[in-house]
C-alpha cells in the first residue's frame, strides 16, 4: 500500500501517494469519452508550487474474474521516476468491532 484516497466534501477522491523516491498529493479526475477503451480517470498530482494540478497517469476500470469487484489499474509516470510505477486502486473493507 503506497497511498490512500478519500472523497472530499465535493466528492473528489484525493489523497497521498508516497514511495521511497516519489511523494505527491493526488486526485482522480473523471475522463469523459465515448471510446469504450478510454481510461475512467486521469490521475492528477498537485504541482510543486501547489498552485495547479498536473496529469501523472491514467486509470482504467476492470472487474475481478473471481469476485466481480471493480478496481482501477494504471500507472504513475513522472520525469523524476526512472520508470513508470504500476498502480491498482481497490476498495478496502473496514470491519468495525461489534459494540
Amino acid at each position: 500500500n503506497i497511498g490512500t484516497l478519500k472523497a472530499n466534501a465535493e466528492g473528489v477522491h484525493i489523497g497521498r501517494i508516497t514511495t521511497l523516491t516519489f511523494s505527491a498529493t493526488v486526485a482522480l479526475r473523471a475522463f469523459e469519452s465515448t471510446n469504450e477503451r478510454a481510461p475512467k480517470f486521469d490521475l492528477m498530482a498537485l504541482s510543486a508550487d501547489r498552485r495547479s494540478w498536473v496529469k501523472i497517469g491514467a486509470l482504467w476500470e476492470y472487474s475481478s474474474n473471481e469476485t466481480g469487484e471493480c478496481f482501477l489499474s494504471g500507472q504513475i509516470d513522472d520525469p523524476s521516476l526512472s520508470a513508470p510505477i504500476p498502480v491498482a486502486i481497490v476498495r478496502w473493507l473496514t470491519i468495525e468491532p461489534e459494540q
